[in-house]
């Protein structure tokens, strides 16, 4: 609300009697606190004879040195006109401002007067466009993303709406322009920007508008991020495993700092000669991605598997090595896997089969989380120990799940030889309780074939024995 006095000439003594403020018009109605708008001041000369030359206008709170605007050197006012004289300004915050504008004029003779106007202007949080900056987690110098959504709370449509974001951080892309946004819509905006320094930092969104009355609104919204110091701490494993397609090597690169690990190549190497490639996800701030790489195509000898990735903007590399001798020797199936269920609880019991050609030691399976599918008490793993070779032992597990799991992912892991082996396969899940055998990645025969083969030839036997005792 914008209320100005009825026009009133407050005369100058002297020769300077019949000049006024006319009026004084602000360009916005209830402006928004940090604003800019203008107000027209019109200055009149009621003297048929003498011209007056205007050296300041200037707006003051009310009774209050404390000036808000000023414009020097306006011009001079001929003789029955006037001049109109534009001054900008704007307040931080809402509420009503009891204002005084201000001119001050000077005549032929260098007399001095000056004139006041009173003014009232209402500043209100402006309602038809909001801006909304979303949280952001920033490391320094790593691009990050963020979303800030401007909506439009009026009945009527907004146009050229241009959004700008800015502050302390390096913004791509920084400016974007919505030709119109209807009443009780929203238009998002994702950026990607960076922060070069850790500590306080400030972004800031100035949104520009057009209202449907044809006034030009500026918005703007700013929030402080706390930068963190980026911290690197990857570490890269090497494990041989039993892959369905056999001997294997998985290569796990993991990131205990804050820093995410971006365009991650690992390269298997022998004698400074590339063996195998492959290329990774981003790895996230303590998370972890896996390659595996065929063991046929690495051979056997010492080996060493180097990460190249970048982390806040820097390249850097890791490197693993070991000694890697792929064989079948150790090689474990799960076999004869049977599965019952009560309600969202699946149990698996089931024997872990030796097929290979040594002993295997310290052998754990246990329930491995995926979608629908969760390790549950009392079973969420399983010590077997020992299994020799052409032997097996007995497990029970416990799982989770939802309707939507089609089959239960276990983990095998086993020592031989002195080397740590690990595998994963996969058991099957009925619309029913009932006897399902694991899907075998490893390559290798089930145990229950051999049970077959075993209890076939102990019928044979004993029907033998009774032939012979018949006759």
């Amino acid at each position: 609300m914008i209320i100005a006095a009825v026009t009133v000439a407050v005369p100058a003594s002297g020769s300077i009697s019949n000049l006024a403020i006319e009026s004084a018009t602000p360009t916005v109605e209830d402006p928004a606190p940090g604003e800019r708008f203008s107000v027209s001041v019109t200055i009149a000369n009621y003297d048929d004879m003498a011209a007056f030359e205007v050296t300041d206008v200037y707006i003051r709170d009310a009774g209050r040195a404390n000036e808000h605007a000023r414009v020097e050197d306006v011009g001079t006012v001929r003789p029955g006109g006037s001049l109109t004289v534009p001054i900008s300004l704007s307040f931080e915050d809402s509420g009503t401002r009891d204002l005084r504008v201000h001119t001050r004029v000077e005549n032929e003779s260098g007399d001095h007067r000056s004139v006041s106007y009173p003014l009232t202007i209402d500043v209100e949080p402006p309602d038809e466009a909001v801006l909304r900056i979303d949280d952001i987690d920033a490391v320094a110098g790593q691009e990050e993303q963020v979303n800030v959504t401007v909506s439009n709370g009026e009945d009527r449509p907004l146009s050229n709406v241009r959004l700008e974001l800015g502050g302390d951080a390096i913004v791509d892309n920084a400016e974007r322009v919505t030709a119109s946004l209807g009443a009780g819509t929203q238009a998002v905006h994702r950026y990607d920007l960076t922060f070069a320094e850790s500590g306080s930092q400030t972004v800031t969104g100035t949104v520009t508008y057009r209202t449907a009355d044809g006034q030009t609104r500026s918005v703007d919204r700013s929030m402080t991020v706390d930068v963190e110091p980026a911290r690197t701490d990857p570490e890269l494993t090497l494990t041989p495993i039993q892959s369905p397609d056999g001997p294997a090597l998985e290569a796990t690169l993991v990131q205990y700092g804050n820093a995410e690990l971006r365009d991650v190549e690992l390269r298997a190497v022998r004698n400074g000669r590339i063996l195998a490639r492959s290329v990774l996800d981003d790895v996230p701030a303590t998370e972890s991605r896996t390659a595996t790489f065929d063991g046929a195509t690495l051979g056997s000898g010492n080996l060493t598997v180097v990460a190249s990735y970048t982390a806040s903007g820097t390249d850097r590399t890791i490197e693993a090595s070991r000694d890697y001798q792929p064989t079948d020797t150790a090689a474990i199936t799960l076999s004869g896997v049977e599965v019952t269920r009560e309600g969202t609880i699946v149990t698996l019991r089931g024997d872990a089969a030796n097929v290979g050609s040594n002993d295997l030691e310290s052998v754990r399976v246990a329930v491995e989380p995926a979608a629908g599918v969760s390790p549950s008490s009392p079973s969420r793993d399983y010590f077997i120990g020992g299994i020799e070779a052409s032997e097996f032992g007995t497990f029970e597990l416990t799982a989770n799940v939802t309707d939507s799991a089609g089959s239960v992912p276990i983990r095998v892991a086993y020592s031989a030889g002195g080397e740590q082996f690990e595998t994963r396969e996969f058991v099957e899940l009925d619309d029913g309780a009932g006897d399902s055998d694991a899907e075998d990645q490893s390559g290798t025969g089930g145990l229950g074939l051999l049970r077959l083969g075993i209890v076939g030839l102990v019928g044979a036997l004993i029907g033998a024995a009774l032939y012979r005792w018949r006759t």
